[in-house]
């Protein structure tokens, strides 16, 4: 079974993007985001990089955050830096996004599940 359509890696200026359909493709297009191809030949988007911390790159977490809603799931990867499911948590502790979010994770090939994150609370 293919997996949903998904957030990748981060390139700045772009998020790549996989898994993509064509009612994705549309979704996406009504969102207002424009698919483009990044340096490597990928789906993606691109955003305003503006070189500083991208936590602090308000178009950057705008851009996930539409992502998000548009219902794409965020990549758990640990062989990245952060990947795209620990921006997502570090947005929440943040309080920069505060929606739940879910994280796509491999077991292996065409073995995959995921797993829905909610904010964590200020009590916990």
């Amino acid at each position: 079974m293919k997996p949903p359509p998904y957030v990748v890696i981060v390139l700045p200026p772009f998020v790549r993007l996989g898994s993509l359909d064509g009612s994705t493709r549309e979704r996406l297009a009504s969102c207002g985001f424009s698919i483009e191809r990044d340096s490597a030949g990928y789906d993606a988007v691109r955003f305003a990089d503006t070189g500083a911390d991208l936590l602090a790159n308000a178009d950057f977490v705008e851009t996930f955050r539409r992502l998000s809603e548009s219902g794409l799931v965020f990549g758990e990867d640990f062989t990245q830096g952060w990947s795209p499911a620990d921006i997502m948590r570090e947005f929440q502790s943040r309080e920069r996004i505060t929606a739940p979010f879910t994280a796509i994770a491999w077991r292996g090939a065409d073995n995959w599940f995921t797993t829905v994150y909610e904010r964590p609370t200020k009590d916990a």
